[in-house]
């Protein structure tokens, strides 16, 4: 059985509050402004994580093929949540770093060919 302690609740409870008010944000952004990537907005330049959201509703829709086109990591996010609000250190850090190489070279790579939806 899982136990957590007082201070590892409170700890997740932040983490959690911290990454509902980032979605709230998101979709005020979206549904106010029209903004779909607000780094993409103010720069010019599309972020890493560009066609996320297209890529999560492809998933929710079992589109597989569409979802893989828009973003081909949207799988991993699952996971790398996952071990923050839940891993220990150790394993928190292996997820952060593993998933940040990965999301680091899929943007280099889509950059170079032109590969990023609008």
């Amino acid at each position: 059985m899982f136990v957590m302690h007082k201070a590892m609740e409170k700890k997740v409870a932040t983490k959690i509050i911290v990454i509902i008010t980032v979605a709230c944000l998101y979709i005020i952004f979206l549904n106010v402004f029209g903004v779909y990537c607000p780094i993409r907005w103010a720069t010019g330049i599309p972020c890493p994580a560009c066609g996320m959201t297209r890529s999560f509703l492809s998933l929710l829709k079992l589109d597989f093929i569409g979802s893989f086109y828009y973003h081909p990591l949207a799988p991993t996010l699952p996971f790398l949540l996952w071990a923050i609000l839940f891993g220990k250190n150790r394993l928190k850090a292996a997820v952060i770093y593993l998933v940040g190489f990965l999301f680091f070279m899929v943007y280099i790579i889509r950059l170079w060919t032109g590969q990023i939806p609008l």
